[in-house]
């Protein structure tokens, strides 16, 4: 399913302002635009659906939808004419938070119009695990409700009245029982990790601590884990490193899964894409020379999550500046990074895209379905590159659903 969205009025292709880093000026204008939007479509699916930047304020959005049904549009016209990876502007821009179709926007999607292939939520016997499949197989995929008659609030079998329920920070009308969804990959199955299972898997590569460094976000993942299996508590450590310090890594038979960027993009730092990509560098080196000086350590790239949609005094009080944009191009400058300096990357944002205005908590994706996924998504990938089963997947999270590329 595909959507065209085209600014008819007042389309500025150059910002009010000049990027302050100008070599980032025609970058934006090419691949960003000047209007952020956000997608998705709630159903029998929940999907977030990527949107690229076509030129002249049109933007494209596609949806990988696979189960027919009714589904509501949720289009959301964020921000206007402003270059939101703009790293100087000291006063943070009205939000509009404009829903482009209305609230009550409805499509009925056939089975004659999607692909013939089997979805592999109704064929699961002749579907493989994704253990020890290409390591992101997994998180390639979308949220199910395997109750297909009952997933709207307070319906079932018929187009439901929206709820008075709304999301604490954007207004947002929550229409779904998110709960009752399940995380599905399109072409492989999620095994469900016991915690003996998630055990035998370092045991048998030698590793003693798994250490995850990062900010809040790095955290919450620590707790996902440690919460579902809590026998591995001493085996999982946090380390807050959320300014890319690179320190107090641990010994040998370690596995590090190492994240920054979403404080380098606030309003109290200010980074510029510049000094991100030159710590990020320099970060990167400290985990480079930490692996070559001991035995058994390995290091694995988290990418770092959009902030979920609000419109709060927090961000308006402090300036801050973590845009999807800004956002997607941090984690394309850091891609580009831990590619060269031989780093898997894993991902554990692509469930998290489609509760970015679905869910209560402004900050960080708490939602009870996206907690239950982590651990599960987290160490599919993880095990599977121990195992030595890694092919590059397509990295398609960074930009609401899209790469962004390389600015340099």
């Amino acid at each position: 399913q595909k959507f065209m969205f085209t600014r008819l009025n007042n389309c500025q292709e150059k910002p009010n302002r000049p990027i302050a880093e100008a070599k980032y000026q025609k970058y934006a204008a090419t691949f960003i635009g000047s209007d952020s939007l956000w997608l998705t479509l709630e159903g029998r699916e929940m999907i977030s659906c990527g949107v690229r930047y076509q030129g002249y304020c049109s933007y494209l959005a596609e949806c990988k939808v696979t189960l027919p049904g009714i589904y509501h549009v949720n289009a959301i016209h964020f921000r206007s004419n402003w270059y939101s990876i703009d790293d100087e502007t000291k006063l943070w821009p009205p939000a509009n938070s404009d829903k482009i179709l209305g609230d009550d926007f409805w499509l009925n999607i056939s089975s004659s119009s999607l692909p013939t292939s089997i979805p592999v939520v109704e064929s699961k016997s002749k579907t493989k695990s994704c253990d020890n499949s290409c390591t992101r197989m997994v998180a390639n995929g979308r949220w199910v409700n395997e109750h297909p008659h009952c997933f709207f609030m307070g319906q079932c079998d018929t187009k439901p009245t929206l709820t008075p329920e709304k999301h604490s920070s954007c207004n947002r009308r929550m229409i779904l029982n998110t709960d009752q969804y399940k995380w599905i990959p399109y072409s492989c199955l999620l095994d469900q990790w016991t915690e003996a299972h998630a055990k035998a898997c370092l045991d048998k590569h030698g590793i003693n601590q798994v250490q995850i460094r990062g900010d809040s976000h790095a955290k919450l993942l620590h707790s996902e884990l440690t919460e579902m299996w809590p026998q591995l508590k001493t085996r999982l450590a946090f380390l807050n490193d959320a300014d890319c310090k690179g320190w107090q890594l641990l010994g040998n038979n370690t596995l590090v899964l190492a994240n920054c960027g979403q404080h380098p993009a606030d309003g109290n730092h200010q980074w510029g894409p510049s000094k991100y990509k030159r710590s990020l560098r320099e970060y990167i080196q400290k985990l480079q020379e930490w692996v070559r000086s001991g035995g058994n350590r390995k290091v694995l790239w988290l990418p770092t999550p959009y902030v979920p949609c609000r419109l709060d005094s927090w961000v308006r009080g402090y300036k801050d500046h973590r845009t999807i944009s800004r956002i997607g191009l941090f984690n394309a400058i850091a891609e580009k990074l831990v590619v060269d300096a031989g780093i898997h990357r894993i991902d554990n944002i692509s469930p998290t895209l489609a509760y970015w205005d679905n869910q209560k908590d402004s900050a960080h994706y708490t939602a009870p379905a996206v907690r239950a996924t982590q651990p599960h998504l987290v160490f599919s990938q993880v095990c599977s590159w121990l195992s030595g089963t890694v092919c590059q997947m397509p990295y398609s999270n960074t930009y609401a659903g899209f790469m962004l590329p390389d600015p340099e």
